[in-house]
């Protein structure tokens, strides 16, 4: 991990051998990231967002790209769902979510085209 010039510690990520820092080079907060999530998908870059609301856990899953100001939500789970980490197959952004909270439990896979 390096700091930024406001001290920030920063972890460089390749994306299409480009680093992130190359691809926003304005530093700004992107909220609580779940570990290992971050993933580049055709022309996007994903990562989830874990909340907390009165005591029950969600996500929400983000996509960024060069050129956008902020980034854009693309899938928020009721409370209490699971999200795996995304990945990235023939440029399709694949993740599934597990919903274990009150009532039926199910799963289901979630696909988004990123091009």
């Amino acid at each position: 991990m390096q700091a930024d010039p406001h001290g920030h510690l920063v972890r460089r990520i390749s994306a299409c051998g480009r680093s992130i820092a190359e691809l926003q080079p304005v530093a700004r907060s992107l909220g609580p990231i779940v570990t290992d999530t971050i993933v580049a998908c055709g022309n996007w870059i994903h990562w989830e967002v874990r909340t907390v609301v009165n005591g029950a856990e969600s996500f929400q899953l983000q996509r960024w790209q060069p050129g956008l100001a902020r980034p854009q939500r693309i899938y928020s789970t009721p409370p209490d769902t699971a999200l795996t980490a995304p990945s990235c197959q023939d440029g399709n952004l694949l993740v599934e979510a597990a919903h274990l909270g009150a009532g039926t439990k199910y799963t289901e896979a979630l696909q988004a085209t990123t091009a």
